[in-house]
């Protein structure tokens, strides 16, 4: 009846499309091409020098990341681009780089030296966290923003902070190593709050691709600012000593005892945990190399030259952090970690408001608004909220995220909806409040209302209700090649199906 054929390609789902369109931007290139804050020197490297607006490698699996032998990757210098390898191949883009690099030619370029713009952070949890774990770990530690998607990974959750969307940090050195730091920072926090980050992951490079199967929570309201972001890391007062009492890993106990361990069995990781331990004090990779070739030639059981210069420069690749447990294995005397120390001012001091303050503050004001006992609700958008409230601290997104957090014991709290179900946007886009207890009797009475209702009301909206169910169900069952069919014949095919299993016909 229909002519169907095999389907050559997959189809990106929209919640992907939504997503990639949300971490890139909604312009066609990789960057904003005029953005404000870019330094001219860069436009120019980008324009001129390497004629690229910037580049994004992904892959088509994990595999394919260190085999480059597998031709499992591609270049995507564009939104379009970054889609079309989604489509276009058999099983999807697994992984990717979500920020975006001067070029992407090679596997090596992919190094934060080459960062052209970070808008976002990823951090990875090898074990198997909730999204309220981490979202609950982000309030505890007082960290003024939420991560904006939560992806399922094997072994445990990837999770993402990214930034608004004409926000980012540009391809100067100051400005990618600052922007590194406020991730850094959120990283160390999260990790006091007892939250399993991987410390040695990169905040930046690879990472898994938003895929509509391991979407487990997306945000957009999430997206930080730069001010906030700035505001708060300086707040934190950061000693960039890199978490020792002293400032200085090699000088202290552990570090001296680390430097006299020498046993053989153990000495290339005691040579890698100082090399890391160097780096992390300042030392620049040729520093590193004089200290440690020294520190060899003094040895009584020195490595060779050729594996010394490999380790020291490998621990120089990436953003290793000291391991506490393998340093103390190695010498046995443990780090004495400090992390970030975080001095706490009065509400009146901060230029900014936390969270909890602006839900308390909230929830007084919807009680003044919302009189008990009388039944009404509040249709307002969060801009006009934040107007009645009066106060210049409040911003709108602040407010948003803070009703998440409003207790539903006192208020009921929804986006505005069209007939059709869907969320409203743009001008007439807001909230419809509630105090619980008139929001209970809504429901109550509307119960009452569809019981009271004549027959045939009643058959209306059940069977609406059926067709709905039916039409979801049969989504799932049809074969994946019934997904070329013109949409015209689709819904007809679907319609008609759904008529028959109403009328309890067999299909």
């Amino acid at each position: 009846m229909f002519n169907l054929h095999k389907k050559t390609h997959r189809l990106a789902a929209e919640i992907e499309r939504e997503v990639v369109t949300f971490i890139i931007g909604q312009g066609q290139g990789l960057y904003e091409a005029y953005a404000n804050d870019v330094p001219k020197s860069i436009k120019n490297k980008c324009d001129y020098i390497l004629k690229t607006q910037g580049a994004v490698r992904v892959a088509y699996s994990k595999e394919a990341i260190s085999n480059l032998s597998l031709n499992g990757q591609n270049i995507a210098r564009s939104l379009n681009g970054v889609l079309h390898y989604h489509e276009s191949s058999f099983n999807g883009v697994t992984h990717w780089t979500p920020n975006t690099y001067y070029k992407a030619v090679e596997a090596s370029d992919i190094a934060d030296e080459n960062l052209r713009r970070v808008r976002t952070y990823g951090f990875d949890i090898d074990q198997k966290t909730s999204v309220q774990q981490v979202l609950f770990a982000f309030e505890m530690a007082g960290i003024p923003c939420k991560p904006s998607l939560i992806l399922q990974t094997p072994k445990g959750v990837q999770f993402f902070v990214v930034y608004e969307e004409n926000e980012a940090w540009y391809g100067s050195e100051k400005a990618i190593a600052y922007g590194k730091a406020i991730g850094e920072a959120i990283r160390t926090l999260l990790s006091e709050q007892g939250l399993q980050i991987d410390m040695n992951n990169a905040l930046f490079g690879w990472s898994r691709f938003p895929r509509e199967e391991s979407i487990m929570y997306f945000e957009k309201e999430n997206a930080w600012t730069k001010v906030e972001a700035v505001e708060w890391f300086s707040e934190l007062g950061l000693k960039r000593g890199k978490s020792f009492t002293n400032g200085k890993w090699l000088t202290s106990e552990s570090g001296k005892a680390l430097w006299n361990t020498n046993e053989k069995g153990s000495r290339n990781e005691v040579l890698f945990q100082l090399s890391v331990m160097a780096k992390q004090d300042g030392y620049d990779v040729e520093d590193a190399l004089e200290m440690l070739q020294e520190r060899n030639q003094e040895s009584d059981q020195p490595l060779g030259g050729r594996r010394l210069n490999k380790t020291v420069k490998s621990a120089f690749k990436r953003d290793y952090y000291v391991s506490a447990d393998k340093v103390e294995m190695l010498c046995g005397v443990r780090p004495k970690l400090r992390g970030y120390s975080k001095h706490k001012k009065s509400k009146e001091e901060r230029s900014y408001e936390k969270t909890e303050e602006l839900v308390d503050r909230t929830i007084e004001h919807l009680e003044k608004r919302l009189p008990v006992g009388e039944g009404e609700s509040l249709s307002i958008s969060a801009s006009q909220l934040a107007n009645e409230m009066n106060e210049s601290k409040t911003q709108v997104k602040s407010l948003t995220r803070a009703f998440k957090q409003v207790p539903k014991s006192k208020f009921v709290i929804q986006k505005k909806r069209d007939a059709n179900g869907n969320v409203i946007k743009g001008r007439t886009a807001g909230f419809i409040i509630f105090r619980t207890p008139d929001f209970i009797q809504l429901l109550v009475d509307a119960k009452k209302s569809i019981q009271s209702a004549p027959a045939s009301m009643v058959y209306r909206i059940e069977s609406s209700k059926i067709f709905k169910n039916v039409r979801s169900n049969l989504m799932c069952q049809l074969p994946i090649h019934l997904g070329t069919v013109p949409l015209t014949l689709r819904t007809g095919y679907m319609d008609y199906v759904a008529l028959l299993v109403l009328e309890g016909g067999d299909c």
